[in-house]
């Protein structure tokens, strides 16, 4: 999985919220994926892709081409979505922790290579106008300033 870096790490590993979540990362690190999505969303890995599955059948979308889900954490809905639609080429993957690069990783499995990890905010966007079919959130959109 490609990695980028829109803030250095050296810069984000001095806030104290991103220090906490960079602890509980490592601790999570050797945890199975399923482990991972109960820990961030709730629901195991199949829970999630069909809890996924039934909301977009029910509003009526369907995704296709590029794809960013912020505050993605370990990637479990853009896990979801890639192995509902066929459509989709590729999702970035955006979260300020650097450690969760590792979770991504382990939870991505085969869709390794239509992820890449973002390592930024979502608050300060470096993708060019029209480059995004869609944007997916899950439980982190509280967190922005703008």
């Amino acid at each position: 999985m490609k990695k980028s870096v829109w803030i250095a790490e050296k810069e984000l590993n001095q806030i104290d919220w991103v220090k906490k979540y960079n602890k509980a990362c490592k601790k999570w690190q050797d945890k199975s994926p399923d482990d991972i999505s109960l820990f961030y969303s709730y629901f195991t890995i199949k829970e999630h892709q069909k809890f996924t599955e039934e909301i977009c059948e029910k509003i009526g979308i369907t995704l296709k081409g590029k794809g960013l889900e912020i505050g993605s954490g370990p990637g479990i809905l853009s896990n979801s979505i890639l192995n509902i639609y066929d459509g989709v080429d590729k999702i970035y993957l955006l979260d300020m922790v650097p450690e969760v690069y590792n979770l991504m990783k382990k939870v991505a499995q085969k869709n390794i290579n239509k992820l890449e990890c973002v390592i930024g905010s979502f608050d300060d966007l470096k993708f060019k106008d029209e480059s995004l079919g869609f944007v997916l959130d899950f439980d982190s959109i509280h967190h922005s300033s703008d």
